[in-house]
């Protein structure tokens, strides 16, 4: 088995996609004294990023108790867990004692080439595994794409408590065209269509509400 040696993770949970370039100075890293890798098909890699995975037990046998970390200053392992790669993406991962993949770290860049270049030189392992349900597609917004979701999620729901049909009118506009609908039915298809399919347009308005907000400052000042 090839090991990598003396990297940096992230480990978010499973359902979370943060790349490197969206890590915060306040995360946590971890320094993985060695991990090993394995080559992996690029369907895996896709469905790892699409479904919650499970792996048998007989894959959690292989690589257990093979990835060593520096906690605390102090060397300790890590049970279950694996860098995988495809060739062209890299990915560490770590599984509870079932099977299932709980926790996933992109690498920094320079050592994300570094793991692509040891995997050329591996054969593909046809590992087995099963998929589970279908992960949101929503969580894979990046950060601020999720900060600004979330903002927007709050005003709305801040004029529905205080009955703003003005305000909400005018975002509604932005989005959908004018229609007949009743002032609830306005705020429930705006607030689905921030949860399920937020987009630029929502950015547009996140930039409206801040603008009214800043001009509203000024003038109470």
């Amino acid at each position: 088995m090839i090991y990598v040696y003396d990297i940096l993770l992230n480990w978010f949970e499973e359902k979370k996609n943060i790349d490197f370039f969206e890590w915060d100075p306040s995360d946590e890293l971890e320094h993985i004294k060695k991990i090993p890798l394995i080559r992996v098909s690029k369907a895996l890699m896709k469905d790892l990023n699409q479904h919650t995975i499970v792996f048998p037990i007989h894959f959690l046998a292989k690589i257990k108790d093979k990835t060593e970390c520096y906690c605390g200053g102090e060397l300790s392992k890590i049970s279950y867990a694996c860098l995988i790669s495809d060739k062209d993406s890299s990915l560490a991962i770590e599984c509870n004692d079932k099977g299932q993949v709980i926790y996933r770290s992109h690498l920094l860049l320079d050592e994300e080439e570094e793991v692509l270049e040891f995997a050329l030189e591996l054969n593909e392992e046809k590992l087995e595994y099963k998929k589970l349900k279908k992960k949101d597609q929503m969580l894979f917004l990046t950060r601020k794409e999720q900060k600004n979701r979330n903002y927007l999620l709050k005003e709305l729901s801040k004029i529905l408590r205080q009955k703003d049909e003005a305000k909400l009118n005018y975002l509604y506009e932005e989005y959908f065209e004018e229609d007949n609908l009743s002032f609830e039915e306005k705020y429930e298809k705006l607030y689905k269509s921030t949860v399920k399919n937020f987009s630029k347009m929502h950015e547009e308005m996140i930039k409206i509400l801040k603008l009214s907000s800043k001009k509203r400052n000024q003038f109470l000042t």
